[in-house]
């Protein structure tokens, strides 16, 4: 995630803010903390690097799968 990159209404994106968002997953029998996968699309998308952009078709496929 890219910390401090503005989101779709143009304001900064701060770590408080991602936790706000955040989902919690079980793994290795501990409760994580991971960024929303709205948060992840929106950072690859202001990235805009051709990695992010391959990625970003399957993250909203799992994105619309869980709505």
């Amino acid at each position: 995630m890219l910390v401090g990159i503005p989101d779709h209404d143009g304001l900064p994106v701060t770590f408080d803010r991602l936790r706000v968002h955040a989902e919690t997953i079980i793994a290795f029998e501990r409760a994580i903390s991971v960024a929303s996968l709205e948060d992840i699309i929106a950072s690859k998308e202001f990235a805009n690097r051709r990695k992010d952009s391959e990625a970003l078709p399957e993250l909203r496929r799992l994105r619309d799968e869980q709505a």
